[in-house]
């Protein structure tokens, strides 16, 4: 009787254990542990004599609810679930036990085998609610309460099975070969639910932080482009007050030396650049004068035209997704006039709308390079993947020219 009063203070305690670890104390100590010494003092009035017919596990099942549910705050799922695992793995310790002690010593001697199979049963048991505490706090981090049912989808059907075996336990005694054949496959199963989910979950947690830490470099890239962008404008800003400055100092030499004359043909020529980078910047496409005055030191030094045609906006696209689609378009064509060394390079763009479909073309006053062709197309799709880019002949320049293909959906917002 003993034993049966310090397993069931040892199965309460566990109980409490899993408690403490997934819940919230609904009480203070000292209630809860009223709640405690109550809830074992009615375990061990039932359980007086063993768990000897479904009356007696049906009540002690009640037993367990009720100490869980009225001593823990928490989700109902999770704590339904938690105590129903504790009831399987009592029945499964149970099997196990008892099979061990059966292959190791005749059931003769009753008494000793008795309270080993209650010993084992409860370490067994221990062993169990940890594994359950630790997968149980690795789901709950990766997903809601409200999928914790899943957690147990396979460990459950596993102890049916050995429930329904432990029901029939006297038929398997009689052959100690098949006894042991049972108790390994039975504990294999036990052990690899656990390690599977264990292995499962893991792999969960690592795709997670896998996923962070690409959404991570792709903000600290953002944050790397919006720097050297700012630096560029700074760095443009200061290139234009300097050459302003200095532009203004030799006006004023000029006009104290009263050489109106130079000073006449300075300002002309003053006027024609601050008109020629004006021309550059002031295009119907906000997008497309940020990403030419990104690159506006090297366009003016090698006298290169741009032209902006588009009919109509890019406003399936954001706004930095316009500025890296026209910053890439301006570096391969611009890649493309260095290595075939032509002079006074055009460059225009052209849209159109028609449908669902938005079509945008860059035409050039020379041929293109194919070589790096395929690495520029990989950038643009990764821009926007509903994407097709690829040369078409251009019939009045006698040159390819890239065209570049917009699917659009009917919810523009998925493109930004």
């Amino acid at each position: 009787m003993i034993n049966l009063i310090i397993i069931n203070f040892f199965t309460l305690l566990i109980i409490h254990d899993i408690g403490f670890n997934l819940f919230i104390e609904a009480h203070s100590k000292i209630l809860s542990f009223i709640l405690f010494i109550i809830s074992w003092i009615f375990i061990t009035l039932v359980n007086f004599n063993g768990v000897g017919n479904i009356a007696t596990s049906l009540f002690l099942t009640i037993i367990y609810f009720l100490y869980v549910f009225l001593n823990f705050n928490g989700n109902t799922i999770l704590k339904t679930f938690s105590v129903t695992f504790i009831c399987l793995s009592l029945a499964i310790s149970e099997f196990v036990s008892a099979s061990f002690i059966n292959l190791i010593e005749p059931l003769a001697e009753f008494s000793l085998s008795y309270i080993i199979a209650l010993y084992l049963t409860i370490f067994l048991l221990f062993l169990e609610s940890k594994a359950y505490i630790y997968i149980s706090k690795l789901f709950l981090e990766q997903f809601s309460k409200k999928n914790f049912w899943s957690l147990l989808v396979l460990p459950f059907f596993t102890f049916t099975i050995i429930l329904g075996i432990n029901q029939n336990f006297d038929l398997f005694v009689k052959n100690k070969l098949f006894l042991v054949y049972l108790v390994f496959s039975v504990v294999g199963i036990y052990c690899s639910n656990f390690l599977m989910l264990n292995f499962y979950l893991k792999s969960l947690k690592s795709a997670k932080l896998e996923y962070k830490l690409e959404l991570e470099k792709q903000v600290n890239k953002n944050l790397k482009s919006k720097f050297e962008y700012l630096n560029k404008y700074y760095l443009s800003k200061f290139s234009f007050l300097h050459n302003m400055l200095h532009s203004l100092n030799k006006l004023s030499i000029l006009n104290k030396k009263r050489k109106y004359q130079e000073l006449e043909n300075e300002l002309e020529l003053l006027a024609q650049q601050t008109s020629k980078e004006f021309n550059l910047l002031y295009t119907n496409s906000k997008a497309i004068g940020t990403a030419i005055n990104e690159k506006l030191e090297y366009i003016i030094k090698n006298e290169v035209k741009i032209y902006s045609k588009l009919e109509n906006d890019l406003d399936f696209l954001s706004f930095q997704s316009q500025v890296l689609l026209f910053s890439e378009l301006l570096t391969y064509c611009l890649n493309s006039s260095v290595q075939k060394g032509d002079t006074n390079p055009i460059i225009i763009f052209k849209s159109k709308k028609i449908g669902n479909i938005y079509l945008l073309k860059c035409n050039c006053n020379y041929e293109l390079n194919n070589i790096n062709f395929p690495i520029f197309q990989a950038k643009i799709k990764e821009i926007s993947k509903m994407t097709d880019i690829h040369k078409v002949y251009d019939k009045t320049t006698d040159i390819d020219c890239l065209m570049i293909t917009f699917y659009l959906s009917q919810n523009y917002e998925s493109f930004k």
